[in-house]
């Protein structure tokens, strides 16, 4: 499955997908990538689940580069990844 399809899968952010690292706005040049045409997309799911999700923690994007899925939290250096091979 695609990360397009697996957004799209997400009840909670289906609408949320963007292209390249769009739904990171201002962040996204906190994000080095060694080839942005390999960037399959991202989410703001702070955005996304802001109104769902009001009283939670919600500070994560998640883009997915290489196969990869990545979340990130911009205020911090945490990371993690969903790799398969």
């Amino acid at each position: 499955m695609t990360f397009k399809k697996a957004v799209v899968a997400t009840p909670v952010v289906e609408t949320c997908y963007q292209t390249g690292l769009k739904a990171l706005g201002n962040n996204s040049g906190k994000i080095n990538l060694g080839d942005t045409t390999k960037c399959d997309g991202s989410v703001d799911i702070d955005g996304c689940t802001v109104t769902r999700y009001s009283n939670s923690n919600r500070r994560d994007y998640c883009f997915s580069y290489k196969s990869c899925i990545l979340r990130t939290r911009p205020r911090s250096a945490q990371y993690s990844e969903n790799c398969n091979g």
